[in-house]
C-alpha cells in the first residue's frame, strides 16, 4: 500500500516541478521620462549583457536540491538538479532577469506598472 502512495506522489512532484521551471518569465517594463525608446532599448541591452556575465551560485542550486530532495525524496533532487543545469543553459533565466532589473533600477528607470 505504501508503494501505491508514493509513486503517484513522486509523479505529481516531478511534473510540478517540472512545470515550475519551464515557465517563461516575462521581461520587466521600465519608464524612465525624458528617454527615447531607443535609448531604453540600448540600456536594456546593455544591462542583459551584464546579466548574460553571471549565473545561478553553487549555494542557490544546493539550496534547490536539497529543498527538492526534503520536500519529494529522491526524485525532487534529481528533478531540481536537471532543472538548475537547464536555467544555466537558458539566456534569460529567472537569476539573470534579476540581475537585468537591478542594473535598470541603478540607471534611473523605475517599473511600469
Amino acid at each position: 500500500m505504501n508503494r501505491a502512495v508514493s509513486m503517484p506522489l513522486a509523479a505529481v512532484a516531478t511534473l510540478f516541478l517540472c512545470g515550475c521551471t519551464s515557465m517563461q518569465f516575462e521581461e520587466t517594463k521600465f519608464t524612465k521620462r525624458a528617454t527615447s525608446p531607443s535609448a531604453q532599448k540600448s540600456d536594456s541591452d546593455r544591462c542583459w549583457q551584464i546579466a548574460q556575465k553571471t549565473n545561478i551560485s553553487d549555494g542557490d542550486s544546493t539550496a534547490n536540491t536539497t529543498a527538492g530532495y526534503i520536500l519529494f525524496g529522491l526524485v525532487g533532487a534529481m528533478v531540481a538538479d536537471a532543472t538548475t543545469e537547464e536555467a544555466r543553459k537558458n539566456p534569460k533565466n529567472y537569476h539573470r532577469q534579476k540581475v537585468h532589473d537591478e542594473c535598470m533600477i541603478q540607471r534611473g528607470y523605475a517599473k511600469a506598472e
